[in-house]
């Protein structure tokens, strides 16, 4: 099981600064085999199924989680993207969810000039998913076994900026 951390500086919530919350190491934080896996679905023949387990923070609602799913393929020097989409889903009978990324695995690119033969390995990210920050239960996510999943863990400030007219 492949997750990654990735913080990226910079990004803006509507009016708000955002930036990334540096991972932590905690006592409070619940370990992968603390929690009740049983009633999400099983991972299947195409399918992985990913937890990620957030560490405590003392205002949750100043944070958020970012998903996003990807896959490293050779690329020109264009823009690209993987096409898909998250689907939040619920544990029936259990007020839980799970998210299920679908992809038929095509790759949207531009369509710049570039120089032949010349190509490069990258991680090809799909649109990103927001994901209410709650460090009680794990954030299952599904995702085809060719796709590999990552995330960031954002902060926004206490103090809410004002937009100026001019």
């Amino acid at each position: 099981m492949r997750i990654c951390i990735i913080f990226l500086i910079g990004y803006i919530f509507i009016t708000t600064s955002c930036t990334p919350v540096a991972e932590r190491v905690s006592s409070s934080v619940k370990k992968l085999a603390d929690y009740d896996l049983s009633m999400y679905p099983k991972a299947s023949d195409t399918l992985y199924r990913y937890i990620i387990e957030l560490p405590t923070e003392k205002n949750e609602r100043l944070y958020n989680l970012e998903i996003w799913a990807g896959k490293t393929q050779k690329v020109d020097c264009n823009k690209h993207h993987l096409m898909g989409e998250f689907t939040k889903k619920s544990v029936q009978g259990w007020g839980y969810y799970y998210y299920e990324f679908k992809t038929d695995g095509l790759i949207m690119s531009t369509k710049m000039g570039c120089p032949m033969n010349k190509k490069t390995e990258k991680f090809i990210r799909s649109k990103s998913e927001h994901v209410p920050y709650n460090s009680k239960l794990p954030i299952v996510v599904y995702c085809p076994k060719n796709i590999a999943l990552e995330y960031a863990i954002w902060s926004k400030g206490t103090t809410p900026k004002k937009a100026k007219l001019k």
